[in-house]
C-alpha cells in the first residue's frame, strides 16, 4: 500500500522493479538510442527520495508522460512488483551492485536508468534463482504490487 493513501508521513528510499518482458523487442531510449531486449524478467534500480510511493505509481501507472528511460521499457513490458528500500540516504547503487551480482543476472542497455551515476546501467535480465533470491531478500511487508 503506497505511504500516503495510509495516512502516514511520505517514505523516500531506493527500489528494484520487477518486469515481465513477453516478448523480444526493438526500443529507441532517447539518447541511448536503440537498444534490444529478449523476452523474459528484468530488474530495474531506481530510487524516490522526493518520493518512494509516488514513484513507483507512476510506474505502475498505464497513462504517463515518456520522461525516464524506464518509461519506454514500460510501453511495452509490465511491472510486476517493486521491492522497496525505505531510506533517506541515497542507496540506488548500493542496491544496483547487489542485483548484478546474483547469479544469473546480466546487465541490459549500457546507461539505462543510470545518468546520474557511474554504473554501467540499471536494467538486469533476471534468471529463475536471481528471483528467488530477491523474493527471499525482500519480504511481503517489503514489496508493493499493482
Amino acid at each position: 500500500m503506497f505511504g500516503h493513501e495510509c495516512g502516514i508521513e511520505m517514505r523516500k528510499g531506493a527500489y528494484i522493479l520487477l518486469i515481465e518482458n513477453p516478448a523480444q523487442i526493438s526500443l529507441g531510449v532517447g539518447r541511448l538510442g536503440k537498444i534490444d531486449l529478449p523476452a523474459g524478467t528484468y530488474a530495474y534500480v531506481g530510487s524516490g527520495l522526493n518520493g518512494l510511493d509516488a514513484r513507483i505509481r507512476r510506474h505502475f501507472s498505464h497513462k504517463k508522460r515518456v520522461r525516464w528511460h524506464i518509461d519506454y521499457l514500460l510501453q511495452y513490458a509490465a511491472p510486476t512488483m517493486a521491492m522497496i528500500l525505505p531510506s533517506d540516504t541515497r542507496l540506488e547503487c548500493f542496491l544496483n551492485r547487489l542485483v548484478s551480482g546474483l547469479p544469473d543476472s546480466s546487465p541490459m542497455a549500457r546507461g539505462f536508468g543510470c545518468s546520474d551515476c557511474r554504473c554501467l546501467t540499471h536494467l538486469h535480465l533476471l534468471g529463475p534463482q536471481s528471483i528467488r533470491m530477491l523474493e527471499e531478500l525482500f519480504p511481503p511487508e517489503m514489496r508493493i504490487v499493482p
